[in-house]
C-alpha cells in the first residue's frame, strides 16, 4: 500500500491540495486491493491533471475532481451546496446543517436526527479533505469550516454542470454560467444564490 500511495503522490505533480485531497480519498480505503483499484483508474487521469495544470494553470481542477467522483451520492448534494457561499467565507456548521436539512437535502437516518446525520456528513467530507475545519469549540466540535478557493471553484463547476446552483452577483451584474460554457438552459437550475455586498440571499 505504501508504493502505491507514493506512485500515485507522484503524479499529483507536487500540487499540494491535489496530494492532501488524495489523502483524504485514500484514507477511506483500508484494503490493499481498494488502493490498486484508485491506483489503476486514476493514474492517467492525475497524469492528464498534471499536464493540464503545467499548460493552462487550471489542471489541478481534474485532480480534485477525483475526490468529488468517489464521494457516495448522499454527500455530492452537500458539498455541491457549500457552493452558496462567498470565496473565503467562514462558514458556521450549525446554521449549514440547519440549511441542508430545510433544503431537504439531508434526511434522518434510523434513530438519527437529520441534524446529527448531517454533521456526520460534514465530519466525513472534512475526514475527505474536501472542506477545511475553521475554528473549533473546546470540546473539539467544529464550529466554522471553509472551502479552499480551488475546491471552492470545482464545487461551482460541478454545480452548474448538474444543474444544482446558480450564482448571480448584483455588485458585478453577471452569473457564474456567464463565464463558463453551458449545455443546458438556466431555467433548469434548482437553486440560485444572488451575491448583494458580503450577503447571500
Amino acid at each position: 500500500m505504501e508504493l502505491l500511495g507514493k506512485e500515485m503522490a507522484k503524479c499529483c505533480g507536487g500540487l499540494p491540495l491535489a496530494i492532501v485531497v488524495l489523502g483524504g480519498l485514500l484514507a477511506t480505503k483500508h484494503h490493499t486491493y481498494e488502493w490498486e483499484r484508485v491506483h489503476k483508474h486514476t493514474k492517467s487521469y492525475l497524469r492528464k491533471g498534471k499536464d493540464k495544470y503545467e499548460q493552462q494553470g487550471s489542471g489541478v481542477s481534474d485532480v480534485l475532481a477525483l475526490s468529488y467522483q468517489d464521494v457516495p451520492y448522499q454527500l455530492k448534494s452537500c458539498f455541491l451546496y457549500l457552493g452558496h457561499f462567498p470565496a473565503d467565507h467562514e462558514i458556521h456548521t450549525k446554521t449549514l446543517v440547519q440549511m441542508w436539512v430545510a433544503e431537504g437535502i439531508v434526511s434522518r437516518v434510523g434513530e438519527e436526527t437529520s441534524e446529527d446525520v448531517a454533521e456526520g456528513y460534514l465530519d466525513e467530507l472534512i475526514g475527505r479533505c474536501m472542506v477545511q475545519v475553521g475554528r473549533r469549540s473546546s470540546n473539539g466540535r467544529v464550529n466554522t469550516c471553509r472551502l479552499h478557493d480551488l475546491m471552492r471553484d470545482l464545487c461551482l463547476s460541478k454545480a452548474q454542470e448538474e444543474n444544482f446552483l446558480e450564482i448571480v452577483n448584483l455588485q458585478q451584474m453577471e452569473t457564474f454560467s456567464s463565464s463558463m460554457p453551458t449545455t443546458r438552459t438556466s431555467n433548469k437550475v434548482r437553486r440560485r444564490a444572488i451575491y448583494l455586498d458580503q450577503c447571500v440571499l
